[in-house]
């Protein structure tokens, strides 16, 4: 019992103080707007970054395709995130990531136009039904980089079918090089669940795959997502991880984990997010964990 109510304590403790807090606008009125004059001066740096990332992959969309189009690109960002993290059973970690998403709207109209042609062909005796699958089923195609421990390019596609306005299913895959010529796969099946506006369910079940270590890692994850507002939002995870390494599959570690999010900005956010590890290589003793990250999203 008392290990039940530390965990709980201190999963929502950290993120209650969090939330909770208020800023005295008297006392700190000046400091405020100093924030805000900078946060709208690199607001304005980062559009023009913006409309430039977006011309840039209408031309490389345009050139592989070979056709034009005359919508105006918005998909295309770039998602830099830092963190710090407090263990309890190791030392403190620290790190950032930059990753750049390029959108091609008119690759995936090509590349769905042929998925939806080879499904017609199989389907051609009803052709109500298919219409019907065909408005339900999107998808979509993202390749960029990303630039953690080392930088890498990735190419994702992902395949989602509604099912209903409460049940809906996506599949997705995602091919990794780094410059050492490293391969990698991540491969993910994710069933969600609507319960009402602020309330989502989802389950998802990840298979990683690395070709240098020859690596095989599944986890399987079950996430409640609650929107608080606007600007907050709350998830609860837990999960299991196994893999190959040194046993068949076995599972090596269990996860609760709170994730609370707080929009600073559209583009600027803080996370605070406690975690409590059971472990197979510490005998499934408790381990506590507390990350702080600051991300900044240029684009959508």
């Amino acid at each position: 019992m008392n290990t039940l109510f530390k965990i709980f304590l201190f999963l929502f403790l950290p993120v209650s103080c969090f939330s909770l807090h208020t800023i005295d606008e008297k006392t700190d009125k000046k400091n405020i707007r100093y924030v805000n004059e900078i946060l709208d001066i690199t607001e304005k740096k980062i559009s023009t970054i913006y409309l430039r990332l977006n011309s840039f992959t209408k031309k490389i969309d345009e050139k592989i395709s070979h056709k034009k189009s005359p919508q105006f690109y918005q998909d295309t960002r770039i998602h830099i995130k830092t963190y710090y993290m407090l263990r309890s059973k190791n030392n403190d970690k620290t790190g950032s990531s930059i990753s750049l998403r390029l959108d091609f709207p008119l690759i995936e109209k090509k590349l769905s136009h042929v998925f939806h042609d080879n499904e017609k062909k199989i389907k051609s005796k009803n052709k109500n039904k298919y219409n019907k699958i065909n408005k339900h089923t999107k998808i979509k195609i993202k390749g960029g980089i990303k630039i953690k421990s080392k930088p890498y390019l990735y190419l994702r596609a992902k395949l989602k079918k509604d099912y209903s306005n409460l049940w809906s299913a996506s599949f997705k895959e995602e091919l990794q090089v780094s410059k050492d010529g490293d391969l990698s796969s991540i491969t993910s099946i994710k069933f969600m669940r609507k319960i009402n506006f602020f309330l989502n369910i989802n389950n998802t079940n990840t298979y990683t795959w690395e070709d240098k270590d020859n690596v095989n890692e599944f986890i399987n994850a079950l996430e409640l997502s609650q929107k608080l507002n606007y600007k907050n939002s709350l998830r609860y995870i837990i999960s299991a991880n196994s893999d190959d390494e040194q046993s068949s599959l076995k599972i090596k570690s269990y996860d609760l984990k709170l994730v609370y999010k707080h929009k600073i900005r559209k583009w600027l956010y803080l996370k605070m997010e406690p975690k409590v590890s059971w472990q197979d290589e510490n005998n499934y003793k408790d381990e506590y964990s507390l990350r702080f990250t600051m991300g900044m999203i240029i684009g959508k």
